[in-house]
């Protein structure tokens, strides 16, 4: 479950779905109980392309490049499902913890 599309029946629109990607934890980083938080800058265009990607806080580089993947697989879906985006950048974070 990636995207979760949503609809509002009592105003008869499509709202803009819920879309959730999961980082895949890189199995060296398990070995070795690397934890935390990687820090993503983006641009994201009035078109919903995303773009202009910079790490701003590594964690560790199998890390850093799994939470690159995530932001390459959300880039695709919000493509896809998203109708309305606004031309700004942003910041998000990608965490990495074992349970």
């Amino acid at each position: 479950g990636e995207v979760i599309e949503r609809y509002d029946f009592d105003n008869n629109v499509c709202l803009e779905p819920i879309i959730r990607v999961e980082p895949v934890y890189p199995e060296i980083a398990k070995a070795n109980n690397i934890q935390g938080t990687v820090k993503i800058r983006f641009h994201i265009s009035i078109d919903c392309t995303i773009d202009n990607l910079t790490i701003i806080q590594n964690l560790s580089p199998e890390c850093d490049n799994a939470a690159l993947d995530v932001m390459k697989r959300l880039s695709e879906l919000i493509k896809k499902y998203w109708k309305n985006c606004e031309d700004k950048t942003e910041e998000t974070e990608i965490i990495f913890k074992l349970y």
